[in-house]
């Protein structure tokens, strides 16, 4: 199912220019201001997709970028990715660095940041504050620390602090650069991914048990069991044979496997096959596997596992991973049955996915429903517009929070993609432990702290309404698209006094920000930054995030390359973007203001777009809305240009 996108680039990948777009709220703001305006819009638009779903260009451009690039991005991601785990809440977290081809030097790393104080407030303080930020050494431990938290299952880690975390993660790291013979490699890297097993036994719940909230039943693999059961057996279809990426049939993962597989039919002797009359044999294997750490992992589980259950966990873990490295997914197409079971699973993800869509859309439609007076009808609030599909050519394996279905992605693709995600950290364990030189070469590792408040005080609420208010209603007092973004723009301050409205500093904004800080010279402007400044030397800057990035962290990276520090170039490697707004802020330093309008100009932009679809006087498309997305390329930036866009033949 192709979804209508919102597009921050015009043809050719460069950012249309903003110029004479509707800027007379903007123009006269301050940069704490503007940096208020993207919080309240992103509040507005919370929900939508601002851009399509996309991977990094890293991965499409492996011969521009360089293998030295691609190395240090895939070493910087496995990094996040250890780090996004021991909190109850959802950590997010990035790292910038320079690793060497067999080794990782200096690191700076730090994660999402919320503000301290609430956001409302009587009284008249500045909106928004922040505190100095500031770069601090992480005193990386040694051997025995490493071997000392390897082996602890005593400590109460429910809810470790990132900076405790970021330590233990990086004493554990540079254990494996220590010389040869100092410590037993193969017992240490078991080890680790039982660490890590443990820290991040939360997420491991949440992603086992969100298969159910994507497909719905027990997950994807019932809805496949479902789809054979229904269809029965064809006979005369040639086997498969099947290989694993990396492992040979001795090894004793794969025995476990098969010995696995026999328990439901799938024969142990002879070569390792794929038939149309054992497919229901295999599903049934990794079924029990998915069983069994849900059981190990039930939902909301709050207490880290145990000495005897994290074994357990990891032995399963590493049985699907076998299973994920198995050809068992190409066997499927190989069988012919390919399309018709990713019919099934496309049904089955759309159905549960446009259940989660309506109370969103509903909020819309209420909302529209002030504005213009029901009509017994509601608006399609897609435009569809469609991308071309989208390949990608080597993504990392599963290490981020990607649960959504790519754009050209194949329904069997997803699943197993999906699936990666749930061995992520053994995975990386294994390949950051094994990729790392042993020549006991020192690692310099910063932390990021990233702090802010806000106070938005009653008047500066009613201040922002009014300014919006004359924007949206001067000369255009009876345009419904206008009164449906000045309601939504009137909500969003409204909402902006509850928790859930409160804005992150997302964790690679931040860097991106202390990158451009430091190109342009401005070390002294943040205590530490010039002892951490070696990692911002070149022009190539690579991020390893957790996550995949929002959309308007995308937009921030962009509109930062477009206006270069001292005119140095300038170029962020990410890991693409989701295309989702949430609640966002600007990081309080580092940022030139010409970036921060443009945000504010493209987000205003997007709610007047998304108004125009709302309105049942415009929008004349009749098919069922698959999510809210919408392409700016649509609108020209003109000021006049875009207000004559509203006027529609229906």
């Amino acid at each position: 199912m192709s979804s209508p996108t919102l597009s921050s680039t015009g043809s050719g990948g460069q950012n249309q220019s903003t110029t004479g777009a509707p800027h007379d709220i903007f123009k006269d703001a301050d940069i704490d201001e503007l940096r208020l305006h993207i919080w309240i819009l992103t509040i507005a638009l919370r929900g939508y997709e601002l851009d399509n779903p996309r991977y990094s260009l890293l991965w499409g451009n492996p011969k521009h970028d360089g293998a030295s690039v691609r190395r240090t991005y895939r070493t910087l991601r496995h990094i996040s990715t250890l780090l996004a785990v021991g909190s109850s809440e959802d950590r997010a977290a990035a790292v910038a660095g320079i690793v060497a081809p067999d080794r990782i030097v200096t690191l700076v790393a730090t994660e999402n940041t919320r503000p301290h104080r609430p956001p409302m407030s009587s009284g008249t303080g500045q909106i928004p504050a922040h505190q100095p930020q500031s770069i601090t050494t992480i005193d990386v431990g040694g051997v025995d620390r490493a071997l000392s938290l390897l082996r602890d299952y005593k400590t109460d880690i429910t809810n470790i602090g990132f900076d405790e975390h970021l330590r233990d993660v990086a004493t554990i790291v540079a254990l494996f650069l220590q010389p040869p013979n100092t410590i037993d490699l193969k017992l240490c890297q078991t080890l680790f991914c039982m660490f890590m097993v443990r820290r991040g036994f939360r997420k491991l719940s949440a992603r086992l048990q969100k298969m159910c909230t994507i497909w719905g039943d027990s997950g994807p693999i019932a809805v496949m069991q479902e789809w054979f059961k229904e269809r029965g057996s064809v006979h005369d279809i040639p086997e498969h044979v099947v290989e694993f990426d990396g492992m040979r049939s001795s090894n004793g993962k794969v025995r476990e496997l098969r010995d696995r597989l026999a328990r439901h039919g799938v024969p142990h002797i002879g070569p390792c096959v794929v038939t149309s009359s054992n497919v229901p044999g295999w599903l049934a294997t990794v079924s029990a596997i998915l069983k069994e750490l849900r059981t190990l992992l039930p939902m909301g589980r709050q207490v880290p596992p145990s000495f005897e259950e994290v074994p357990r966990i990891y032995k399963e873990l590493g049985v699907l991973d076998t299973f994920l490295r198995s050809s068992f997914f190409k066997a499927l197409e190989h069988l012919g049955v390919g399309p018709a079971l990713g019919s099934k699973l496309r049904e089955r993800y759309d159905k549960y996915q446009g259940t989660h869509m309506q109370k969103w859309r509903q909020e819309w439609v209420q909302l529209c429903d002030q504005v213009i007076p029901s009509q017994g009808s509601h608006p399609d609030t897609n435009l569809l517009v469609e991308e071309e599909d989208t390949q990608d050519t080597d993504v990392l394996q599963g290490d981020n929070d990607l649960f959504d279905q790519e754009p050209g992605e194949q329904p069997l693709n997803h699943v197993h993609r999906y699936l990666q995600t749930i061995t992520a950290w053994v995975n990386v364990c294994r390949e950051l432990s094994k990729s790392l030189s042993k020549q006991g070469v020192p690692l310099h590792l910063y932390q990021l702290n990233s702090q802010f408040s806000i106070n938005i005080t009653q008047k500066k609420s009613l201040d922002l309404k009014d300014q919006y208010a004359k924007v949206l209603t001067t000369a255009h007092q009876h345009n419904q698209t206008y009164q449906i973004a000045l309601a939504a723009i009137t909500r969003a301050i409204s909402c902006a006094g509850s928790a859930k409205y409160l804005p992150h500093i997302h964790a690679e904004a931040a860097i991106m920000a202390l990158a451009y800080a430091s190109l342009e010279g401005k070390d002294a402007d943040i205590p530490g930054l010039q002892d951490a400044s070696v990692i911002f030397s070149t022009a190539d800057i690579s991020i390893g995030v957790s996550k995949k990035c929002c959309a308007h962290c995308d937009l921030f990276a962009s509109y930062l390359k477009q206006s270069p520090p001292q005119g140095k170039p300038l170029k962020f490697f990410l890991p693409g973007t989701h295309g989702t707004i949430h609640p966002w802020m600007a990081p309080p330093y580092g940022v030139p203001r010409v970036v921060l309008e443009q945000m504010c100009q493209a987000l205003f932009t997007a709610l007047l777009v998304f108004s125009r679809a709302l309105n049942r006087g415009l929008t004349s498309t009749k098919t069922s809305p698959a999510s809210g997305s919408i392409d700016l390329e649509e609108v020209d930036y003109d000021e006049e240009a875009l207000r004559a866009s509203f006027v529609m033949d229906v």
